[in-house]
């Protein structure tokens, strides 16, 4: 990915779509168990556990977790809860880190994802 194109940002359209549907994704899980939203976080993960090369998702649940206030109340829904501006400032840090190797090896799916979002 040549800097250029790094630098033009996040794609929103794509972004948007993610977002929405990691909420729709807490929303249904089952946080039986769950006292802190650390504990929750780690469920929404272990949900999407299973699919393998899709760091947009793992990286979406994080950027949601981070972006919820660590005194927000567990009585209602999570949307009104989810600061959409750090969700995509966390979102966007994690994929740029993808690209630029700085989280580590990434296998060549997991680049190619990231590579979709800016744009």
């Amino acid at each position: 990915m040549t800097p250029e194109r790094m630098t033009q940002g996040l794609r929103e359209d794509l972004f948007a779509e993610l977002f929405d549907n990691m909420l729709a994704l807490w929303a249904a899980t089952d946080f039986d168990g769950c006292a802190t939203w650390s504990d929750r976080h780690q469920q929404v993960e272990a949900v999407i556990g299973g699919a393998e090369h899709r760091i947009d998702l793992i990286a979406m649940n994080y950027a949601v977790y981070r972006a919820i206030a660590a005194d927000a109340r567990f009585d209602g829904p999570v949307d009104p809860l989810v600061d959409r501006d750090e969700a995509r400032a966390t979102f966007q840090t994690n994929m740029m880190r993808v690209l630029m190797g700085a989280a580590g090896v990434w296998q060549k799916d997991n680049i190619e994802i990231a590579r979709r979002y800016f744009g």
